[in-house]
């Protein structure tokens, strides 16, 4: 309710910056100079400006009376302008209809409405200023690195449809930014730290064009809930830091730069996490169950799980490779599922396990396999148990798993808890919590592959199956 206020007192700011008394100043290229002393004069708090300007006039806008707060140049044209040497930032000709690079910075207008036709916010337009509220033009395609950033006051920004990219740093420190709403843009591309820092942003849709996220792009912002399954490139720590987040969607099939989900301090849920575990994908994640991804993966990177609050590891049958420090410093871990596995081993050595005492961690091998376990010099240093004979209550409960034409079916020789069916992507496809000791489950959507996911009172336990 009290992000919802702030919201709209936002957007009143805009409306009756619009809609009051303002100071109107007509003005044809060169000519506001002469105009500062009647501004001035007026006392006004909002300035109109309309008519034709050049990068003079602009320029001069940086020595507005402080009295002004609301700026209103919706109306006014931007000619091009050039001289014989450089004018500003080392250029001599200026475009029509494109603003300079640092306009606003550090300036204490509150609210500012911009020119239509501008296609670009360049490079620190608002950086560091007291900027409130800003309505963005709707041809305007591109925000440029900085534009708002340290904007410590912004509110709320209006996005045009028009929008396809958002460069880095462009709402970095924007400490008040509350709500970002992309869905009706067509960005494509968030910049690194595009909204680092943000702190009390925790409302964010994305764009469904949205491709590529940079490194850091969210790092430090509050965001709570994060759709971010369209995105085909995620960049290293991409969608980590963020301390308030509880639940992320990511795209099984996107590409991967390290740490992209780490240390999301409140994680409670991480949906499409791919089967090849990317260098530190949850590592200081709080999370303590993310079997189906686990049980499923081909690949557990460099310290992807480390100091994850994990306690058992289910292994995949299709494991290949155990990288550096995978289970570094996970402090609950104590037993490994591999029995899935039988007698293929995957890849490993004493890297692999770094980070935690093997001798106090039982692994778990299906008879028969247990000495090519014990003999392996990385895998043998656990303390290895045979199902069947060694293997706690947690695995007495037999359970059975089948699926035909979208229906998965289970049986169990006690109460089924909880049955749940998975994507290879993460997505969950059917829930079932029947109190029975069999239940059948009805999948949304097609899939060639699935994991299953049992529990019951003594047990829980994942299967990974090729659907046919």
């Amino acid at each position: 309710m009290i992000r919802t206020a702030r919201y709209l007192s936002a957007l009143c700011l805009l409306a009756s910056s619009a809609a009051a008394s303002a100071y109107t100043v007509t003005l044809t290229p060169g000519s506001l100079s002469e105009s500062m002393k009647e501004i001035a004069a007026s006392g006004d708090s909002s300035l109109k400006l309309e008519g034709n300007a050049d990068i003079r006039d602009l320029l001069r806008l940086q020595s507005l009376p402080p009295a002004v707060t609301d700026l209103d140049m919706s109306g006014l044209r931007i000619v091009e302008y050039s001289s014989n040497r450089p004018y500003y930032d080392g250029r001599s000709l200026f475009r029509a209809d494109e603003l300079p690079t640092n306009l606003f910075f550090g300036s204490g207008l509150r609210s500012v409405s911009l020119p239509d036709n501008i296609k670009e916010l360049p490079e620190g337009l608002f950086a560091g200023s007291e900027v409130e509220a800003v309505a963005i033009p709707s041809t305007v395609v591109r925000i440029s690195p900085r534009a708002f950033y340290s904007c410590t006051r912004l509110g709320t920004v209006s996005f045009p449809t028009s929008l396809s990219y958002i460069g880095e740093e462009a709402f970095a420190g924007c400490t008040s930014l509350t709500r970002v709403d992309l869905a009706a843009t067509s960005v494509r591309e968030l910049g690194r730290r595009a909204f680092f820092g943000d702190s009390s942003l925790a409302d964010v849709t994305l764009s469904p064009a949205l491709t590529g996220i940079g490194e850091e792009a969210f790092s430090g912002a509050g965001v709570r809930s994060l759709d971010a399954s369209m995105a085909t490139r995620l960049d290293s720590f991409s969608l980590s830091g963020m301390k308030d987040a509880e639940s992320v969607r990511v795209n099984s099939d996107a590409s991967y730069g390290d740490g992209v989900l780490m240390a999301n301090g409140s994680l409670k849920e991480a949906s499409g996490i791919p089967s090849d575990l990317p260098a530190l994908l949850l590592a200081q994640s709080p999370l303590t169950d993310i079997g189906p991804e686990v049980s499923a993966a081909n690949v557990i990177g460099e310290y992807a799980l480390a100091a994850n609050n994990m306690d058992k590891i289910t292994l995949s049958s299709d494991l290949g490779r155990v990288a550096r420090g995978a289970f570094y410093a996970m402090p609950r871990l104590v037993s490994i599922d591999a029995t899935a596995l039988r007698g293929s081993l995957p890849e490993a050595d004493d890297e692999s396990f770094r980070g935690i005492n093997q001798s106090a961690i039982t692994l778990y091998v299906s008879e028969g396999y247990e000495a090519m376990w014990s003999l392996h010099p990385a895998w043998g240093r656990f303390k290895i148990a045979k199902v069947g004979v060694e293997a706690p209550v947690a695995d007495e409960s037999e359970i059975r798993v089948a699926a035909s034409d979208g229906t998965v079916t289970v049986k169990a020789s006690e109460i089924i808890e909880r049955a749940e069916v998975f994507g290879k992507g993460g997505e969950l496809l059917a829930m079932s919590t029947p109190a029975d000791t069999e239940c059948r489950l009805d999948m949304a959507g097609d899939c060639d592959i699935i994991v299953v996911r049992v529990t019951t009172p003594s047990a829980t336990k994942a299967f990974k199956i090729m659907m046919r």
